[in-house]
C-alpha cells in the first residue's frame, strides 16, 4: 500500500511540475548569397593579373572572408591557362598571398600595341551597348507608371536610336574629311592645277571665291570633293 502510494505522488507530482524545454539548437547561421566573381583569362585580358587581385581583395574585405575562403573563391574564378596552372601548383604554404604574388609574376600586363589594334579594329558596334539601348530599357520602365516621357512608337524616351547615331558618327567622319583636305590638300592641289597651260580657264577659276574654288580643284586634280 505504501508503495502503491509513493508511486501515485511522483506521478502527481510529475503532472503538476511543467515540461522542461528542450535545450534551443543551435542558430546555424544561412549561407551567403552567391556572389558573382569576374573570372581571370589570360589569354583574353591585357589588363595582367594585378588588377584582378585588387578586385578579389576589394570583394574579401567587403564580405569578411578569411584567407582560405579568399583562396578558394579565387581559384574558382581562374579559367584557361591560368587554371592550368594552379591545378599544377603545390607550394610548401597555400595562401592567398602567396597565389597573388605568383599570378601577378606570371600574367603581367601587356603592351603588347600591334595586338591592341589588331582587336581594336576587329571590334565592331554591334558587340557594344550602345545609348539608344539604355533609352528604350529606361522607357520601357517609365510606360507603365504613366510617366510624362513614357514610350511613342519605336522611340525611346531620349530620342536616340542606333540609325541616328550611326548617321552623326557619319556626319561627323565627312566633316573632319573635309577640314583636313581643305587645310592639307586644297594648296597644293591649287597650285600643281594654276601652274598647267590653261591660261583662259585659270583666270575665269581664279574668280571663284575660296569656298567654291576648292572643290572644283578637287575634281579636276583627282581628288574627291568631300
Amino acid at each position: 500500500m505504501e508503495e502503491l502510494t509513493s508511486v501515485l505522488t511522483a506521478v502527481l507530482r510529475g503532472i503538476q511540475q511543467p515540461p522542461q524545454q528542450a535545450a534551443a539548437a543551435p542558430v546555424v547561421p544561412a549561407p551567403s548569397a552567391p556572389i558573382n566573381i569576374q573570372a581571370f583569362d589570360p589569354s583574353k585580358s591585357d589588363a595582367g593579373a594585378m588588377g584582378w587581385c585588387d578586385d578579389m581583395e576589394t570583394l574579401a574585405t567587403t564580405f569578411k572572408w578569411t584567407d582560405f575562403e579568399q583562396l578558394c573563391r579565387a581559384a574558382g574564378a581562374l579559367e584557361g591557362d591560368a587554371k592550368d596552372w594552379y591545378d599544377n601548383w603545390h607550394p610548401s604554404n597555400k595562401v592567398w598571398a602567396s597565389l597573388r604574388a605568383e599570378l601577378c609574376q606570371l600574367y603581367p600586363a601587356k603592351r603588347n600595341l600591334s595586338e591592341r589594334l589588331r582587336k581594336a579594329s576587329m571590334y565592331r558596334s554591334d558587340q557594344a551597348t550602345g545609348y539608344w539601348h539604355k533609352g528604350n530599357e529606361k522607357a520601357v520602365e517609365l510606360a507603365p507608371q504613366d510617366a510624362a516621357n513614357r514610350l511613342i512608337g519605336s522611340e525611346p524616351f531620349c530620342g536616340v536610336t542606333r540609325t541616328r547615331t550611326k548617321q552623326s558618327m557619319r556626319n561627323w567622319t565627312k566633316k573632319k574629311s573635309l577640314e583636313w583636305w581643305n587645310s592639307q590638300l586644297a594648296q597644293s592641289q591649287a597650285k600643281e592645277f594654276i601652274k598647267e597651260e590653261r591660261p583662259a580657264f585659270t583666270g575665269h577659276l581664279l574668280g571663284f571665291s575660296r569656298k567654291v574654288k576648292r572643290p572644283i580643284l578637287g575634281l579636276f586634280t583627282g581628288e574627291r570633293s568631300k
